[in-house]
């Protein structure tokens, strides 16, 4: 089936990176956002042992290992804005084998936390799914001074999902956009502290 989508797209240069940032409205109404680095390698000069923190890219140049972590604020409000977070995930429970009555297997099942809202015709709650696709994993050590600048990495949604306030915490970003210090300064997103389903 044909389908069209409109993109708007904008590229931010940070360092020796271009990010493209690309918003992409389908016409089921499904929304995706996406990010792609470009540019030059961080890199720095290759000696000793320089394979311990990177991979050999030139005769002389190391790319070392780094991550590159994004967050977005998204005001999603369905239908009003009173609503509730669903939490959909897998969990197994024992079941008895069919073909042995003796035997039992682990069956996966689907679980969910949620809060009661309307049900649409078909019995299932209107939402929109948010699925993270790239998930970088361990981001620094939580005992390091400067991972509070940067807790909201510690997982990939949940932390970030909340009550609409017209003051939300700042994202590492923002504070520094706003003049405020981005070491875990007050007012920045503290994991937990949020709801989390």
């Amino acid at each position: 089936m044909v389908n069209s989508a409109l993109v708007l797209r904008s590229i931010t240069t940070v360092g020796n990176y271009d990010y493209v940032w690309d918003f992409i409205f389908y016409q089921n109404g499904a929304i995706e956002g996406k990010v792609q680095a470009t540019g030059y390698t961080s890199s720095s000069f290759f000696h000793g042992n320089g394979l311990q923190y990177g991979n050999r890219v030139w005769e002389h140049t190391l790319g070392t290992i780094h991550t590159h972590f994004v967050n977005y604020r998204v005001d999603l409000d369905v239908g009003e804005v009173k609503n509730s977070l669903v939490a959909h995930d897998m969990a197994f429970e024992v079941a008895q084998a069919p073909w042995n009555p003796e035997q039992q297997i682990e069956r996966p099942r689907l679980t969910e936390k949620a809060l009661d809202t309307e049900d649409q015709a078909w019995g299932h709650q209107r939402g929109y799914r948010i699925q993270i696709i790239s998930f970088a994993g361990d981001h620094i050590p939580e005992a390091s001074s400067m991972e509070r600048a940067i807790s909201w990495a510690r997982s990939d949604c949940s932390d970030g999902v909340a009550e609409y306030s017209a003051m939300p915490p700042a994202s590492l970003t923002e504070a520094v956009l706003q003049g405020r210090s981005p070491w875990g300064g007050k007012g920045l997103v503290q994991p937990g502290a949020l709801f989390t389903p």
